[in-house]
């Protein structure tokens, strides 16, 4: 028995030991080796996709490339067969100083969308698609009207 009460006042000590050494450490400075990486790609670059940071805190970089490809997707978006189609090829979406990965991104999502409004039996796309560029056309005059004040945010 006297054997358990030792047992016991050890662990009590030690406990009691380890809770004096932790309140003794709290003053100290906390170092952080992980760094915020919340709006940082994988490669630790900062995002340049359209809709992954917030608009406020894109720069007048990315506010530029955002423009620039709404502007792309209004100018060469079209509906045919109900089916929306982007008429502009690889080649020259890059000549126009928008990147391969953006070319892709909007193809896939065009073909992504055209597989949902064709399992949902969706009608009138081309009337969808025209009040998308109204909506389109509206952002980018606010953009436009914002940079002139030189605020960023949209």
């Amino acid at each position: 028995m006297i054997v358990m009460t030792l047992k016991r006042f050890q662990l009590v000590m030690l406990l009691c030991v380890t809770l004096l050494v932790s309140c003794l450490q709290r003053d100290k400075k906390v170092v952080v080796t992980k760094k915020d990486t919340t709006y940082l790609a994988m490669d630790t670059k900062p995002y340049m996709i359209l809709g992954q940071i917030p608009d406020s805190l894109e720069s007048a970089e990315q506010v530029a490339h955002v423009k620039k490809l709404y502007g792309v997707l209004v100018k060469y978006t079209t509906v045919e067969h109900e089916e929306i189609q982007f008429k502009l090829d690889k080649k020259s979406f890059v000549n126009m100083g928008l990147s391969k990965s953006d070319y892709d991104r909007v193809v896939n999502g065009l073909r992504e969308s055209n597989t949902w409004i064709g399992a949902n039996q969706i009608g009138d796309v081309d009337k969808m698609i025209e009040k998308w560029k109204t909506e389109i056309n509206i952002d980018l005059q606010q953009i436009e009207q914002e940079s002139k004040k030189g605020e960023l945010k949209r």
